[in-house]
């Protein structure tokens, strides 16, 4: 995990460089979180900033809307960002809840179809991956010996005499418990 945030890190901060005169970098919420991380020290929350549309323009307290360009350098406390920027720019695309570029972090409302439609997939190949290969309808959670190999659930694994993997007689069996 480690190893692909900091690429998309490395990946992210190189389309900041490239990408000053055009903000489409700043579409994505996790390049809009990134641009604060030199933003002076303040109870603004530059997640908040992030997740209501604005990125770190480098100059004082300032902060710019990806997607309208309003620009920010004033935020009274007891005011939310959110109210400022609908006041500052009523018609953005983004804070009136159009349709936008915005590529949030967590997903949500503005994810991509494509993005969903991926992650389903991989979802059910996972599911597929941990079933039992001999009933289908519950986890696999038994591991054979010697082979090691884990494709059957509880209730399939006694009928097994060799290993449906590798074909190998089947000496004892463990109970994986997976988290």
């Amino acid at each position: 995990m480690e190893l692909h945030t900091n690429s998309l890190r490395k990946y992210i901060g190189e389309l900041v460089v490239n990408d000053r005169e055009n903000h489409n970098v700043y579409d994505h919420e996790w390049a809009r979180l990134r641009s604060f991380e030199k933003f002076p020290r303040t109870s603004l929350s530059a997640i908040r900033l992030s997740q209501k549309g604005f990125y770190y323009t480098g100059v004082g307290t300032e902060a710019q809307c990806f997607s309208c360009g309003f620009s920010n350098s004033k935020w009274p406390a007891g005011i939310s960002i959110e109210d400022i920027h609908r006041k500052g720019s009523p018609d953005c695309p983004f804070i009136m809840g159009a349709a936008s570029s915005n590529v949030p972090i967590h997903g949500g409302a503005d994810s991509k179809p494509e993005v969903e439609k991926a992650l389903q997939n991989e979802n059910e190949e996972l599911r597929r991956q941990v079933s039992c290969k001999i009933c289908l309808d519950l986890d696999a959670s038994v591991v054979f010996l010697p082979c090691g190999h884990m494709v059957t659930c509880e209730e399939c694994a006694p009928a097994m005499r060799k290993c449906p993997i590798c074909r190998s007689n089947i000496r004892g069996t463990v109970k994986a418990f997976l988290p």
